[in-house]
C-alpha cells in the first residue's frame, strides 16, 4: 500500500515513515521484536509512522481497486509565451496482487463505518462514502478526562475517506493534530470536504448548487482525470 516509501510526489524532502519489523527495531533501538508489537502494528500503533499523503494514497489505492497512482500537484502547465498546455496525466505506480473478493469485502467495511460503525458523522446526503477513523497517540498516558490533558500530549484525529463508493473519484485523508477521536474531530471535516467537491461537478439542473458553479464543474469535470489519485 505504500507505507515506509516516498509516495513521489513532486515536492522535495519527503518522509517515508516507519513501518516497523525486526529488523527495523534492532537497528533503531537495539532491541529485540516482542510478540505484541506484531499486534500493535498491524493496527498502526506502536512505533509505525505515516503521512497524511501516504494515508490519501493508501485509501485511494483501495478506491482505484488495487491499482496506486503517483500524485501530482497540477493536471497541466502552460507556456507563458505559446499558451500551450502541456498535460500531466496521471501514472500508475504498482497494481497490489490480492486474492479475489478481498477489496470488495475492505470497500464494504469501509462503507459500513459510514453507515453504522465509528465514521457516521462523515454520513453525507449527497454522495455514498467510505472511510475509515483513527486515534493516533501522542503519549502513551493514564487514561482520564481529556480536559485534564495538556493539548500538546492528545491524541491525534485521523478520517481517510473515499466517495462515491459506487464508482469513486476522490480520496482524501484528514488529519487533526490533538483533536481527539478521528469519528468527531476529521470524519465531519472530509465529509465538508468531500461535498465541496461534488457540489462543483454536479448539474445546473440539480438544484444542489447554483448556475454558476455548475457550469465551471462542468468543465472542470470533462477535463479532469477523475480517479482518486490526482
Amino acid at each position: 500500500f505504500g507505507l515506509g516509501e516516498e509516495t513521489e510526489i513532486e515536492l522535495p524532502s519527503e518522509r517515508v515513515g516507519i513501518v516497523p519489523s525486526e529488523a527495523w527495531k534492532r537497528k533503531a533501538k537495539n532491541e529485540g521484536w516482542l510478540p505484541g508489537e506484531t499486534i500493535s502494528a498491524s493496527i498502526g500503533q506502536g512505533y509505525v509512522n505515516v503521512t497524511p499523503l501516504q494515508m490519501a494514497s493508501l485509501i485511494g489505492t483501495v478506491a482505484n481497486d488495487g491499482v496506486t497512482f503517483r500524485p501530482r500537484l497540477v493536471r497541466a502547465v502552460m507556456d507563458r509565451a505559446t499558451g500551450e498546455l502541456q498535460q500531466r496525466t496521471a501514472v500508475p505506480k504498482r497494481t497490489l496482487k490480492l486474492r479475489p473478493g478481498i477489496l470488495p469485502l475492505i470497500k464494504e467495511a469501509l462503507a459500513g463505518v459510514v453507515k453504522e460503525g465509528t465514521g457516521t458523522r462523515a454520513q453525507s446526503a449527497l454522495v455514498t462514502i467510505a472511510g475509515k477513523t483513527g486515534t493516533a497517540q501522542t503519549l502513551a498516558l493514564r487514561t482520564g478526562p481529556e480536559k485534564d490533558i495538556p493539548k500538546k500530549f492528545r491524541d491525534h484525529a485521523w478520517f481517510v475517506a473515499f466517495a462515491p463508493v459506487e464508482a469513486p473519484t476522490i480520496a482524501v485523508a484528514v488529519l487533526g493534530e490533538h483533536m481527539g477521536h478521528g469519528g468527531s474531530a476529521s470524519a465531519p471535516l472530509a465529509k465538508e470536504l468531500i461535498e465541496t467537491y461534488v457540489k462543483l461537478d454536479l448539474p445546473a439542473s440539480s438544484g444542489v448548487t447554483d448556475r454558476a458553479v455548475a457550469r465551471e464543474g462542468d468543465v472542470r469535470g470533462r477535463e479532469r482525470d477523475d480517479r482518486p489519485g490526482d
